[in-house]
């Protein structure tokens, strides 16, 4: 029998439907790689006169696949209004590349200097305040990946400084005047200064004529219109010399001088000064004083006192005062004449002041009438050895500096075996060891000897070692 055909609803359809769904996506898939872009690297490029920007190379020639290269251009403009303050601004677009940052840097092309840098920018815009006036500058720009440090791009402009304006200054001018009285005796120096573009530091110095030495600097305060310099030295001529700098950057810019002649000091100002030297006639006050006067409406005053003896030459005694009071010059000698000088210096600035001199004769050194007044000699032994202990006890009297002086001789030998100087007026000696023979005599001879080495008292007694 014929076969009849059938109507292929569901075999047929299913399938035809998964084949058009195969199909749909193999045409989305070939339309979306057609026309996708490809990313490729390339150096950015500049520009003169203000800006620069960069382009990229297509990568892929005849394939129809569209390329996006990273790069950056720049742009810098100067400000130019004289009453605003001088100032670059820079700014920066980049393209292809969101994780980009950019490095900033601006070179004088006079000096090849960099000086103005701007490291990983991801902002677009930055002002450098103060460059240099009637400077040309390269500004260059360098692009890298944020992620990798790798170079993605380039860019380079120059730009130029305005001239520093006529109007703008700086000018500077001081006027020095120097106080007549007590109550103002300074250097009161005035200060006019003008600058645009401020702010600016003022350095103002005063240097002695006479010496060439630079005895006062100050800078001038903020809104200050003059600076004093305390305490000048009289009949003395200063050079006032002020100079402006650029606070931003220090360059200076003008500068400014004067003088200012100072007259003799307040005739109720001093200074003057008197001496007054005493001597002592008794064993307790064995002393030269002096009494010292300053006056100096200034003060305080630095007094250095010396005392000379007259009939060797030789200075005896250097010592020092604060402005006034006295000083004690202990133990002169007797029967002789001393020169006293003083100088006054001012403690401020060292400025010699005044000098005085008197003189002063001592009298007749009184007897010294230190003496022994107890001894213990005794013996024994300190280990396997004879020992032998001597205690003194000597007075002073008032003149000090004595002390006493032991000897100790061998009555055998005929040796000194054991001498000591210098010991206290009551002292506790020791002579014992190896040193010492046993069962010798031995000749102990005690002294008590003045400031200059002369005997006052001594004592001998003979002591045999045990056996």
């Amino acid at each position: 029998m014929p076969q009849t055909l059938r109507t292929p609803t569901r075999e047929v359809l299913p399938f035809m439907k998964r084949l058009t769904t195969v199909a749909a996506f193999a045409a989305a898939t070939l339309f979306l790689t057609a026309f996708a872009p490809t990313w490729a690297s390339g150096s950015g490029g500049g520009g003169g006169g203000g800006a620069a920007t960069g382009g990229g190379t297509a990568i892929g020639g005849s394939t129809g696949v569209k390329t996006c290269s990273p790069s950056v251009a720049l742009t810098a403009t100067a400000s130019v209004d004289p009453l605003t303050p001088r100032a670059l601004t820079v700014s920066f677009v980049t393209n292809c590349a969101s994780r980009a940052k950019v490095t900033l840097t601006a070179t004088n092309t006079r000096t090849n200097a960099l000086e103005w840098s701007q490291p990983d920018n991801v902002l677009s815009t930055f002002t450098w305040f103060y460059p240099q006036w009637g400077t040309q500058y390269r500004i260059d720009g360098r692009m890298t990946d944020g992620a990798t440090g790798a170079l993605l791009g380039t860019a380079s402009t120059q730009v130029a400084t305005r001239n520093l304006p006529a109007s703008c200054g700086p000018t500077l001018s001081v006027a020095p005047t120097a106080g007549t009285t007590t109550a103002d005796w300074n250097i009161t120096v005035g200060v006019n200064a003008f600058w645009c573009q401020g702010p600016t530091n003022i350095v103002i110095t005063g240097t002695n004529t006479s010496t060439g030495a630079q005895e006062f600097r100050q800078n001038l305060a903020a809104g200050a219109s003059s600076v004093v310099f305390p305490r000048p030295r009289a009949n003395t001529t200063y050079n006032i010399v002020a100079t402006a700098y650029d606070s931003l950057n220090g360059t200076a810019l003008t500068s400014a001088t004067g003088s200012v002649v100072i007259g003799p000091y307040p005739a109720d100002c001093g200074p003057s000064l008197s001496l007054n030297p005493t001597a002592g006639t008794t064993t307790a006050d064995w002393n030269i004083t002096v009494g010292v006067n300053t006056l100096w409406c200034f003060g305080p005053a630095n007094v250095y006192v010396s005392a000379t003896n007259t009939a060797t030459g030789q200075v005896e005694y250097n010592t020092y005062v604060n402005t006034s009071g006295s000083v004690v010059l202990p133990r002169p000698k007797g029967n002789t004449t001393y020169t006293i000088s003083a100088s006054a210096y001012d403690a401020y600035n060292g400025a010699p002041l005044a000098t005085a001199t008197s003189s002063v004769t001592t009298g007749l050194l009184p007897a010294n009438c230190a003496q022994i007044v107890g001894q213990n000699i005794t013996t024994g032994y300190w280990g396997i050895y004879a020992a032998i202990w001597i205690q003194t006890q000597a007075r002073d009297c008032g003149y000090g500096g004595e002390s006493v002086h032991v000897k100790v001789t061998n009555m055998n030998s005929g040796q000194v075996e054991y001498e000591v100087y210098n010991m206290g007026m009551s002292s506790l000696l020791d002579f014992e060891g190896p040193i010492v023979k046993k069962a010798t005599p031995y000749q102990f001879d005690i002294d008590v000897r003045g400031i200059d080495n002369e005997v006052l008292d001594s004592r001998s007694q003979i002591v045999t070692s045990s056996p």
